[in-house]
């Protein structure tokens, strides 16, 4: 009955995600040849309409001696220059489609696991594209339209106002209930636990990191929530210590998924443990990285006409993998190798504060190449950054007023100590380590 309600609630609104999620449904049981042909003809429309309507994309193309109708392969796709978070941020208005107004676009940004976040704008149909496919995804761990999913997800702005009944009502209504994971603390994994164990058939979705804590809360409190069915995380890196933790924790299947802001819906596992590529979410490509040793991930969104991101250097590693997975399914298989890092900071208070609230201080900050907070103390954060082309006045009165943000939004405890560098070293496996938290929970 849920479902039903949930899929009439959206067809009111205009939103199309249960048309996309009945169409990817059937489109997951093709070969992987008859996918990977109807990838090709999405991406030689995208490139035709990125050349068509598009400045930037109309001058690279020139300047390499393309046009659209010369892109016939992927070596063809391939001449085309790398996107980089450099040039999205240098270049963004001559990203955006002519054939769209920017008004009508959503501002999103990067959470900035490889230190440079970024801003961009999508249009409303990759919204319900990207919401399609994520629900396909979570039919892999056995989701069905009606099951109750709960997000420990968010954004901080969101939970400012706590919701009142009719808010609460709505949430099991649509069949997804939202909780903050950027600021918690050990009462509120009870709190969790409690609305988690509300229902007899549940599936979570989340941070890694979040998940660890909840996981050990569970554990150290003894408490079983058989109603989980299915858990699934994304954003960060799942260690294999982390998998068994939260199958230990949650009775229950372990799930990854893959993709980003900038390129939603790359690839999802599924209950083989095999990470499928969504052909028609995203084109990935694979470039041999020689400083790591692995696999450089370049992808290209086959949804967002609004701003196209062709071969957008996303700042993972991962390997395509041949073979065909026993669950059936046509989309191509891929592993991820070094993911991406993430950490919490700790208040002054003792909870617990996601790294992307701070990630998303700096998006919009123009001149930003890279940066790096580190927590040395309980009520201090150390913020390097690495200056770049763009960085001004306005820039740093941006940066100048972290602080008092930090302090309102977080802890009035907090202090925010900024220094400019010339470089920050990365990890070994080549990443850029943007939070690091050297404060015990």
């Amino acid at each position: 009955m849920r479902g039903m309600i949930c899929k009439f609630l959206q067809t009111l609104r205009n939103d199309k995600r249960y048309e996309y999620f009945a169409a990817a449904e059937k489109l997951q049981w093709k070969s992987s040849d008859e996918l990977r042909a109807l990838q090709w003809e999405s991406l030689k429309r995208l490139v035709g309409h990125a050349y068509g309507t598009t400045k930037y994309y109309r001058e690279l193309m020139d300047g390499v001696g393309l046009t659209p109708a010369d892109i016939q392969g992927a070596e063809d796709y391939a001449r085309l220059p790398i996107l980089t978070k450099e040039i999205v941020r240098t270049r963004g208005d001559d990203l955006i489609s002519h054939e769209f107004d920017k008004a009508s676009l959503r501002r999103n940004s990067s959470g900035g696991s490889t230190g440079e976040p970024v801003s961009f704008y999508q249009n409303a149909e990759l919204w319900d594209k990207m919401n399609g496919t994520m629900m396909l995804a979570q039919t892999f761990m056995g989701w069905k339209p009606g099951d109750m999913a709960i997000r420990i997800w968010g954004n901080p702005q969101e939970f400012r106002k706590k919701p009142g009944r009719l808010n609460r009502l709505k949430s099991k209504i649509s069949g997804t209930i939202n909780l903050n994971a950027y600021e918690y603390n050990w009462g509120t994994l009870g709190e969790w636990a409690g609305i988690i164990g509300g229902f007899s058939r549940v599936f979570i979705y989340g941070y890694p990191s979040v998940l660890t804590d909840l996981a050990n809360y569970l554990i150290e409190k003894k408490i079983d929530l058989p109603g989980v069915k299915g858990v699934m995380t994304s954003a960060e890196k799942m260690h294999d210590w982390q998998r068994e933790l939260f199958a230990k924790a949650f009775s229950c299947r372990i799930f990854d998924q893959y993709g980003s802001r900038e390129i939603p819906g790359i690839a999802s596992e599924c209950e083989h443990g095999n990470m499928h590529l969504l052909t028609h979410a995203a084109y990935t490509e694979f470039l041999p990285d020689p400083e790591t040793g692995t696999f450089r991930i370049i992808a290209t969104s086959l949804a967002n006409e609004g701003m196209p991101f062709l071969r957008y250097d996303i700042g993972d590693c991962g390997a395509p993998m041949d073979g065909v997975c026993p669950c059936g399914r046509g989309f191509p298989l891929m592993k991820m190798d070094i993911g991406r890092i993430y950490d919490r900071f700790v208040t002054p208070e003792g909870n617990a504060i996601h790294g992307t609230y701070f990630v998303r201080l700096l998006a919009a900050v123009k001149g930003v190449s890279a940066f790096q907070y580190r927590q040395t103390e309980r009520s201090r954060i150390d913020l390097h950054i690495v200056r770049g082309q763009g960085f001004s006045e306005e820039s740093a009165a941006t940066v100048n007023g972290l602080e008092q943000r930090i302090r309102r939004d977080v802890s009035p405890a907090f202090s925010l100590e900024v220094r400019y560098v010339d470089d920050i070293p990365k990890t070994v496996g080549g990443k850029h380590r943007y939070i690091v938290c050297e404060v015990e929970s």
